[in-house]
């Protein structure tokens, strides 16, 4: 078991964090995730990898104070509290932005194609969160696999390493999840 592995699975973030060399591995663990994150919607949010990091770090303390320490239940809790965090920080900054490019009740102004695509990414963006939180109540266990697989942006090995199942199961529940989100999507919008 690596080591970041045995601090997720034993220390609350308050403890890592008070540990220099377990923080930077920390930090080295959301980046990777931050990163893949921003992949597909860095032109969306104006946001950077660092800047993603930072404001999840922010939310987890947040969100670990509420609930006095508690501990990672493993790397899996891991991976998914944080994704989550950073999903809700990226639809907050699409939405923000869906705002201020709506004007607010100000009368719209034409779009050159690139302020076009970046309004259509951000409500692609709300719209695909809302459709997960949908999967959600239909099927956690699908939705779980989607916010893995495109929102932490792990591989189906990855994914069926962290969940303790085949690779050919991921695959196949995959595709049971794109096609359920993307029935999801298409009532949404």
């Amino acid at each position: 078991m690596g080591t970041v592995t045995r601090v997720i699975n034993q220390s609350s973030l308050a403890e890592a964090l008070d540990d220099a060399e377990l923080q930077g591995m920390l930090y080295q663990e959301l980046k990777i995730i931050a990163r893949s994150k921003l992949r597909n919607h860095d032109q969306i949010t104006g946001l950077n990898t660092t800047s993603l990091v930072h404001d999840a770090f922010i939310k987890l303390d947040q969100a670990e104070q509420k609930d006095e320490g508690q501990v990672w239940t493993g790397r899996k809790h891991f991976y998914a509290t944080a994704a989550l965090v950073m999903r809700q920080i990226l639809v907050d900054q699409a939405r923000k932005k869906l705002a201020v490019k709506r004007g607010d009740g100000v009368k719209s102004q034409p779009l050159d194609d690139v302020e076009r695509k970046v309004a259509a990414n951000c409500e692609e963006l709300v719209i695909i969160n809302e459709a997960l939180e949908d999967m959600q109540k239909i099927d956690m266990g699908l939705a779980e696999l989607v916010h893995l697989k495109f929102f932490v942006g792990l591989s189906s090995q990855e994914t069926a390493d962290l969940l303790g199942c085949s690779k050919k199961t991921i695959d196949r529940e995959w595709n049971k999840a794109k096609a359920l989100l993307k029935r999801l999507v298409k009532t949404r919008g």
